[in-house]
């Protein structure tokens, strides 16, 4: 079993420290572990891991506060004008999102530095950071759990990642909703307030710039799209950026990863249950996000046809860098061009999944997301 006492205290214990910047994570935290125990099938791994996984999160959360308390003036530092990729999963956020980090004039939030923020790298450690060794064999561990994993999602180290896990210093995140089976803490989340999990975010990322050379954060996660509000309100002058695609392809891709990210840690996952939580949490984001533009307008966003980013990439990006009011640099169209010929779709695996073993229909899918389809002028693909 999961307690939430042992989880704070084995943080301490990692730590040495014992102030976690308020209580705000207590109630999200308690919910995840009720529904962890009663509901998510963790296997005797399983509950090892994730009790590891939630450890470091409060350890996190104790470095950051005490980084703060030592550095007071971090907090009063701006995080201006982020580029927030923030399309449905499997949209193409992940291509886009490592796209833009090859632009030295951008900086995207990297593995090692998610999972292990503190102390912060500076220009002569972020290369070689010890922390880089480690999680490396962190990922190298899981991809040998689960071999197919690196084909749906695929992480390096030192690669841009979404920045869903500076949500998780709340523990407010759909992150945990993908790689567990909790519908009990997936329907607090979606009535919950995200504002201070993105206040954790932010404090995150100020604490990663504070030693670094200024530049501008383009970071990635869907899981703002459940979110917008405190993004933006945390954000006020982001740049947002949404890739749209297919919603049948979107989902059923979806439910391919929570099944992949689910086995890693249970011995019992049900296909169908998964094909209906990626329906159901894709189909919420995208009301949430309609609700959203409605009220902010279409301009708020800068959108991104999935065919367009794929067929046509550095296409796509001077569309974002023009918006941004950011230079194309002749650098980083190179890099990227590089990146394009060095990184095809299917480089780690082909992805293979379809619709009916996870228990999942075209058209009602597509008729569900009809006014996503219509809104945007979705290219579909019209088989069953």
């Amino acid at each position: 079993m999961i307690d939430v006492v042992g989880l704070e205290q084995s943080a301490r214990e990692q730590t040495g420290l014992s102030d976690f910047g308020g209580d705000s994570y207590c109630e999200p935290l308690g919910v995840l572990v009720d529904a962890l125990n009663g509901e998510a099938r963790l296997s005797e791994f399983g509950i090892f891991a994730v009790k590891a996984m939630l450890s470091r999160r409060l350890a996190a959360r104790l470095q950051i506060t005490d980084y703060l308390a030592q550095n007071p003036e971090v907090a009063n530092e701006p995080v201006s004008a982020p580029i927030i990729v923030m399309g449905h999963g499997r949209s193409g956020t992940t291509y886009l999102h490592n796209l833009l980090h090859q632009d030295p004039a951008l900086r995207a939030l990297t593995v090692w530095e998610a999972d292990a923020p503190v102390p912060p790298p500076t220009p002569d450690t972020y290369a070689d950071d010890p922390r880089i060794e480690q999680t490396t064999m962190n990922l190298q561990a899981m991809y040998k759990m689960a071999p197919n994993l690196a084909a749906v999602s695929h992480h390096e180290a030192t690669g841009a990642t979404e920045c869903l896990q500076l949500l998780e210093l709340d523990f407010r995140s759909m992150g945990y909703v993908v790689m567990f089976s909790v519908p009990s803490y997936t329907r607090w989340l979606e009535g919950a307030d995200v504002t201070p999990a993105y206040a954790w975010h932010r404090r995150a990322l100020q604490v990663l710039q504070s030693l670094m050379p200024e530049s501008r954060w383009a970071l990635k996660s869907p899981a703002h799209l459940s979110g917008l509000d405190g993004l933006v309100r945390t954000y006020p002058d982001a740049l947002l950026v949404a890739t749209h695609r297919d919603p049948v392809k979107m989902v059923a891709s979806m439910a391919s990863l929570f099944v992949h990210l689910r086995a890693v840690r249970s011995d019992r996952v049900d296909l169908n249950e998964c094909g209906r939580h990626a329906f159901h949490s894709t189909l919420d984001m995208q009301n949430r996000f309609d609700a959203f533009l409605d009220a902010k307008g279409e301009d708020s966003v800068v959108h991104i046809p999935y065919q367009q980013l794929i067929d046509e990439p550095i296409r796509a990006i001077e569309h974002i860098y023009s918006s941004a009011r950011l230079e194309f640099s002749n650098e980083a169209r190179s890099r990227m061009n590089g990146f394009t010929r060095e990184q095809p779709q299917g480089k780690h695996g082909a992805h293979s999944y379809g619709l009916l073993e996870f228990g999942l229909d075209a058209e009602e899918i597509r008729g569900s997301f009809k006014s996503y389809i219509d809104r945007f002028d979705i290219q579909t693909d019209n088989r069953k």
